[in-house]
């Protein structure tokens, strides 16, 4: 799991920094041949500007890939604006209302706790998406002196946890990635009550 983590920072880096540059650079180019054609070419100024509003797509959608693969506010500002901006783009992208709550949260956890409370609230809020019928959920991110805990709550309409405690692939990939992190993951859920999934993490940085 660390050596795909890592993978995917270096993939996301990449189409960031030099794909998406490079692109950048390709429409102002194009920007600039538009702005010198003489008067009359119109055929001409309409297709290069076509050109570069396809450009300007491709650079967004490379941008929002590159994020889905490691978002760069993980490194850069931290887990809780990390996942305020997840959860405000999962609302967006999915029209599903998503609140976010962060409490008592320490100023510096290690990257191996944040990749894997990040990583766990992706899956969850797809798990909304997929089963919950795309019901409102909540995030809520808080420390304590022992460690940190997640919950990812919505008010979908549940389902047996004794009939599917294991999961699909998703959930045994969140309850690896809490096991290696040293902490507890429990799932809580009732048939036309919702479901939350619940996870504590030790941390010693307080």
């Amino acid at each position: 799991m660390t050596m795909q983590d890592d993978e995917r920072r270096r993939v996301a880096r990449e189409i960031h920094d030099d794909m998406n540059q490079r692109l950048a650079v390709l429409s102002n180019k194009l920007i600039s041949v538009i702005k010198e054609l003489p008067a009359g070419y119109t055929n001409v100024h309409r297709q290069l500007t076509g050109i570069e509003a396809d450009a300007a797509s491709i650079s967004d959608d490379m941008r929002r890939v590159a994020y889905r693969l490691y978002p760069a506010t993980l490194d850069d500002l931290g887990l809780p604006l990390a996942l305020k901006k997840l959860a405000q783009e999962f609302k967006n992208a999915n029209a599903v209302p998503v609140s976010f709550t962060v409490r008592h949260f320490p100023e510096a956890i290690s990257e191996e706790i944040s990749i894997c409370l990040y990583r766990i609230t992706q899956e969850a809020l797809q798990n909304v998406m997929r089963h919950a019928g795309g019901a409102s959920a909540t995030v809520i991110l808080s420390g304590k002196r022992s460690g940190v805990r997640l919950a990812v709550c919505d008010k979908g309409g549940g389902f047996d946890v004794n009939t599917r405690e294991n999961g699909g692939l998703g959930m045994i990939s969140m309850r690896e990635r809490v096991r290696l992190a040293g902490g507890t993951l429990k799932i809580r859920s009732r048939r036309g009550r919702g479901t939350s999934i619940l996870v504590w993490v030790p941390c010693f940085t307080f």
